[in-house]
């Protein structure tokens, strides 16, 4: 009974995450869509590791994108999930490039006690590549090729999460003027 009600109370606490994610995130879109559709993407794509995954998946964008802080998540969630959320959260910096570099540098030194941040960080990449291919976004698409390396270095772990890995690979191989001739 008591593995229940555990399993009960973790539950309850992605389904707070996913609603806490979805009223901060609110009138954001992702594409054409509502920005809960990525969260929702990723977190599906993290099930497998467990109920903290799930959370942190849902919770991952909610520092950088709105103006929930870490304190606040650290109250609702705790000093785990709010750190691995910080952690996965873009540092300032003037561009792109400067916050992926001091990101990627942040990832690849993360000890093992922390690889669930590296498991929703694939699977949000992997959502964000698979959405540019089902959007036909093939500028997005082609910055994230750019970046495939840098990002591979700062967050493969070999072992972990391969699957993921194996379906980002193959995303990244994704052709846009194949399928086009096609047509």
């Amino acid at each position: 009974m008591e593995g229940y009600i555990e399993e009960k109370k973790k539950v309850q606490q992605v389904i707070k995450a996913k609603e806490f994610a979805s009223a901060a995130h609110e009138g954001q879109l992702y594409g054409e869509f509502p920005y809960t559709k990525h969260l929702n993407m990723v977190a599906s794509l993290v099930e497998s590791y467990g109920y903290d995954a799930q959370m942190i998946a849902h919770l991952h964008d909610i520092i950088e994108d709105t103006s929930v802080t870490t304190d606040k998540l650290k109250n609702i969630f705790g000093s785990f999930v709010s750190e691995c959320v910080e952690l996965l959260t873009d540092p300032p910096g003037k561009n792109r490039k400067e916050r992926k570099k001091l990101l990627h540098k942040r990832l690849s030194e993360l000890d093992q006690s922390k690889n669930i941040v590296l498991i929703v960080k694939t699977a949000d990449r992997l959502s964000n590549v698979a959405m540019c291919i089902a959007q036909k976004n093939i500028e997005l698409f082609k910055m994230y090729q750019r970046e495939y390396n840098e990002f591979k270095n700062a967050v493969y772990r070999d072992g972990l999460c391969e699957q993921l890995w194996q379906l980002l690979e193959n995303a990244m191989t994704y052709s846009f003027e194949s399928k086009e001739e096609k047509i």
